[in-house]
């Protein structure tokens, strides 16, 4: 899309959100796709960004310095959209029957403690997985808090890097045992960059197969390794700058 509104000379081919919502509209409203806008978004802007989808839609860049990146390929073949579309109606329904019997209720501010008695009534299938995502919306806000204060200069830094794995470990959890996206083969290899000395570790993307990052800061090889004798593929990664023309670029790094 950047491509294209470059050739085309458009005035808002630097415009982050002229890139990613057509992106959206081609990939997944054309197709009557389950994903959202938040691929199309990190690829557009780049750097390390908080996303609230919620319309309009607003992204928040964050300076935090996060190094040590590393992506394990499971290899294994995903099926992204039956994945998850199973798993978003689950949620979808489950807050549906809530909202019907308890009209107060509401995913993005209800405390868990004042939802669980309501989830109890509820498909244990349904109450699983509306749980996970009030966890999973819960610990987005807290690695928010942790990221927006980190500059690498405040006299915790160096307990942050750790906070940050944990909170991706207790993530991924909540993905595999309760929203049922990950894989045995995802979580071993989360298990051995975990042994191997990464901070934390998680499923990325729909789930399902495909791939699981780990951060690991000064481990990066040590867990690369691990991930390639769990029978995946890894690759050491780093933050990216987005969308953008690069002159010259048959010479570019």
């Amino acid at each position: 899309m950047k491509f294209l509104l470059e050739a085309a000379g458009a005035a808002a081919k630097n415009d982050p959100a002229a890139i990613a919502r057509p992106a959206h509209r081609a990939e997944v409203i054309e197709f009557a796709e389950p994903g959202g806008m938040m691929d199309h978004y990190t690829s557009a802007m780049g750097g390390l960004v908080h996303i609230d989808t919620r319309e309009p839609i607003s992204v928040t860049p964050l300076r935090a310095p996060i190094a040590g990146l590393v992506l394990g390929d499971s290899l294994e073949r995903k099926e992204t959209t039956i994945v998850l579309r199973r798993s978003k109606e689950d949620v979808l329904e489950g807050v549906r029957a809530l909202n019907e019997r308890h009209p107060e209720f509401d995913l993005h501010a209800t405390p868990l403690d004042q939802a669980r008695p309501w989830l109890e009534r509820l498909p244990r299938q349904n109450a699983l997985k509306v749980e996970a995502n009030i966890i999973n919306r819960d610990l987005c806000r807290e690695a928010l808090r942790l990221l927006d204060r980190w500059t690498g200069q405040s006299g915790d830094a160096a307990a942050q890097p750790a906070a940050l794995g944990d909170l991706l470990t207790r993530h991924h959890w909540e993905l595999s045992h309760k929203l049922g996206v990950s894989t045995p083969k995802l979580d071993r290899m989360v298990e051995a960059a975990l042994a191997a000395g990464a901070l934390g570790a998680k499923m990325n993307g729909s789930g399902g197969g495909g791939c699981m990052f780990a951060y690991a800061p000064g481990r990066e090889q040590a867990v690369g390794a691990a991930l390639a004798d769990a029978g995946g593929k890894s690759h050491i990664v780093r933050v990216d700058p987005g969308a953008r023309v690069i002159e010259g670029a048959e010479n570019a790094d």
